[in-house]
């Protein structure tokens, strides 16, 4: 029973980030630290969304819509490549992004006029 519990234990929750839209538009970048044969993933208590297959050298890119909120509580269940099941509950705090970038004329940098110093 302990050599599961450490098996278990053992098993490193992935990382996440995400970017979130004030209409809710959200990207969430997940990279398991195993390889994964499945995975379904629930983010602010949404319907769980089919990941598939897996790998820690390629992350998973997800565009869901969700209810914006500070931080967002995601569920993560996996099956490893010996058929293991795993889940995390975790949060994740995403940046900020706008609807529309602002005009070029305010992105640009303009001259302001004064002589640099010497």
């Amino acid at each position: 029973m302990l050599l599961l519990f450490w098996s278990l234990a053992a098993q490193a929750a992935p990382a996440l980030s995400a970017t979130l839209a004030p209409d809710g538009a959200c990207t969430l970048i997940v990279q398991p630290d195993a390889a994964w044969v499945s995975a379904e993933l629930s983010v602010n208590g949404e319907p769980a969304i089919a990941l598939g297959p897996a790998s820690p050298d390629a992350p998973l890119r997800v565009e869901l819509r969700t209810d914006p909120a500070p931080v967002l509580p995601v569920s993560l269940t996996a099956v490893d490549a010996a058929g293991h099941g795993l889940a995390w509950q975790l949060e994740v705090v995403p940046q900020s992004v706008p609807l529309r970038l602002p005009p070029a004329e305010l992105v640009r940098d303009k001259p302001s006029g004064r002589r640099p110093r010497k």
